[in-house]
This record gives C-alpha cells, structure tokens and sequence, in this order.
C-alpha cells in the first residue's frame, strides 16, 4: 500500500517549518532582557572622619592594571580619560593651569579584573562567554598615599549573544562613567 500525502498535510509541515525557522531567528536576534541587568551600582566606602561635600579633584593618576589580564595600555589610557572627562563635565575637576585647591583630592584607579568574553558563548546563556571588567577608584588626600573613599564598580555582560559584539571594547567605558557619577555624587554632598 503506497502511502500518499494530500496537498493540506504539506501545507501544514511547511507551515511548520516556517514557523520554527522564524521562532529561531527571532530568539537569535531579540536579546532577553536580563542582557545588561545583572549589575547593580557602585560599592561605596567613605571615611567618615572627612568631610568630601565641596572638595574638589587635582589628578586623575595613570590607572593600574591588577587583574590576571593583560590590558592594552590604550585601554588603561582611555579609562583614565574617560574619568577625566566625565569629572570635567561634572565641574570637579581643579584646572591645572589656574590654581590648584589645597584640599583638592587625587584619583587613584586601579581595574581590578577585565575578562573580553565571547558573544557567541553569550548567546548560550548562563554566563557563558561572559565579559565583565571591575575598577577601583579611591580618593587620596592631597601630597598622601592615605585614600578618604573607595568606589568599587563591576559590570558583567552575560547574555545576549550576538547583540553584546563588542562588549569587550566599550564595558570599561561604561564601568568608567559611573564610577564618575558616584565620585561625584560623594563631592556634591549626595552620598
């Protein structure tokens, strides 16, 4: 007995086919929305026997590597601008070429892991192929080693496959601006 396929049974499984053709492609192209929510703010330490509200920062020093990671020296260069920068805008940054405050802080930056990850590995989920960079920042009194605050900032890209190429090259960026923003939050008195 031959068997034989009437035209709506084929129409279903090509139906079908498109169907888990397009469920795949749009599982490969929409990232889940815990991609970036794995991170939560800065982890802030503040001496309380000093007073941080009104100070401003002299220098940001050049930013030390200590993670198990060789970093690209333009990488540590650009966290460093990066900090500049975002403490310029924010106007705490003492001009160098006016005249420098006596109680004016320095900025000590240290990245403390940098691991790029693997977008693809990214796209399994759980972690795998993760890229995340953590960075210290500590706030040293003027003509001392001795640090008033440390702010300590990680952030992880986990997930999201091929949306997070690139992660490698802009997590420092990114880690950097809000290490900015909570610097600023403890000079402007916020916490």
């Amino acid at each position: 007995m031959q068997r034989t396929t009437t035209p709506n049974a084929v129409d279903r499984a090509a139906l079908s086919y498109r169907a888990t053709l397009l469920a795949l492609v749009v599982t490969m192209l929409v990232p889940p929305a815990s991609a970036h929510a794995q991170n939560s703010g800065p982890v802030v330490w503040v001496d309380k026997r000093v007073s941080l509200q009104g100070r401003r920062v002299s220098s940001v020093l050049p930013v030390v590597n200590e993670s198990k990671f060789e970093i690209p020296d333009a990488t540590l260069a650009e966290i460093r601008q990066s900090l500049e920068l975002a403490l310029r805008d924010k106007g705490l940054l003492v001009d160098q070429s006016t005249s420098a405050s006596s109680d004016a802080l320095r900025v000590r930056t240290t990245v403390i892991s940098f691991k790029t990850g693997d977008p693809a590995s990214r796209w399994l989920g759980f972690g795998l192929g993760a890229a995340s960079c953590t960075i210290r920042v500590q706030l040293l009194e003027p003509n001392s080693t001795r640090y008033v605050a440390d702010v300590v900032h990680t952030r992880v890209v986990d997930s999201g496959g091929f949306f997070t190429i690139g992660a490698d090259n802009s997590i420092h960026r990114e880690v950097s601006a809000e290490l900015a923003g909570a610097v600023a939050r403890l000079l402007k008195g916020g916490g």
